[in-house]
């Protein structure tokens, strides 16, 4: 399993998309070296998401895990984009208070790093990851990741442990 700081960097890389409408605003602010570092930070982002995603493939066994049940999860996006772009439709760029509105981003990456409520990343759905709820004959509902559509919930499948309640299908390691 992913530890808690790997855990809360995946949940981080979240914020990526969300800092490239940021990184437009202060673009067409004029404000250019802000927009080129939120690029910069965003393209970092993207490839930690991608070398956490590859490390867990490595490094965690994998497991077998019979799902009786299959809901997809992707919907839940929009409300949270609103969430974190909210700020871009009430205020311009510049007058943004940044003095709290970058530790409310932070608090929030790690509230949902340490819990177990990541079901939103953008970036990993930008890549075309899927997020379903499944759950299993023992009644526990996990969140799987994946990148193929379920579409029966007969048999069982090779999965990653992420977090004791997230997986990854593991035949995207191949």
């Amino acid at each position: 399993m992913l530890s808690g700081i790997a855990k809360t960097a995946l949940t981080a890389t979240a914020l990526a998309p969300v800092a490239l409408c940021y990184a437009w605003v202060a673009a067409t602010g004029g404000q250019y070296s802000t927009a080129y570092y939120i690029i910069m930070a965003c393209l970092i982002l993207f490839f930690l998401c991608n070398y956490i995603l590859g490390k867990a493939k490595d490094y965690v066994p994998d497991e077998e895990l019979k799902i009786v049940s299959a809901e997809c999860a992707d919907g839940e996006a929009i409300a949270m984009l609103l969430m974190y772009l909210l700020p871009l439709f009430t205020s311009k760029f510049g007058d943004l208070y940044w003095g709290v509105w970058v530790p409310a981003m932070v608090l929030i990456a790690l509230i949902v790093g340490t819990g177990n409520c990541f079901n939103f990343n953008p970036l990993l759905r930008l890549q075309g990851w899927h997020f379903f709820k499944v759950g299993t004959p023992e009644g526990v509902t996990y969140l799987l990741l994946t990148k193929k559509k379920i579409k029966n919930t007969t048999g069982k499948i090779t999965i990653i442990p992420l977090t004791e309640y997230i997986m990854m299908d593991s035949e995207e390691k191949k």
